[in-house]
This record gives structure tokens, C-alpha cells and sequence, in this order.
């Protein structure tokens, strides 16, 4: 199961968020292996856009948005 969320900026920026179980166990080289292929039939172009990827397990994720809400 993988979740992905999206977020428009200023300047037509987008940030996204990308949970998966994949994810466990990997560093942020391993993450980015299996993240980076899926956008390989995008131009260029359009990826210059995407400015912003967070990588996380679910665990992570949890974490992540609880200690943001708090904060």
C-alpha cells in the first residue's frame, strides 16, 4: 500500500509526501531508488516543478504529522 499526497506552492511548486511500507529498512538512497523510476516517462520540463519529496514508512509518518500538529 503506498499513500501520496500532493501539495501546490507559490510559483506552481509542488511538495509531495510518499508513505510505504517499501520504505522500511532503506536510507534515503535505497527510498529514492524506488521513488525516482516511476517518473522517468516525465519530461524535464514538468519535473522541475516537483521541488519537494518526503519518503517515509508509516511509522515515520505517524510521527512526523503528530509531532508537526503539536508544534
Amino acid at each position: 500500500e503506498v499513500v501520496v499526497s500532493s501539495r501546490l506552492r507559490d510559483g506552481e511548486k509542488i511538495d509531495m509526501t510518499i508513505v510505504s511500507r517499501c520504505f522500511e529498512g532503506k536510507d534515503d538512497l535505497e527510498r529514492a531508488a524506488f521513488f525516482w523510476p516511476v517518473f522517468e516517462p516525465v519530461p524535464k520540463s514538468e519535473l522541475i516543478y516537483m521541488t519537494f519529496f518526503l519518503l517515509l514508512t508509516p511509522e515515520e509518518a505517524a510521527d512526523y504529522f503528530t509531532e508537526k500538529e503539536e508544534g
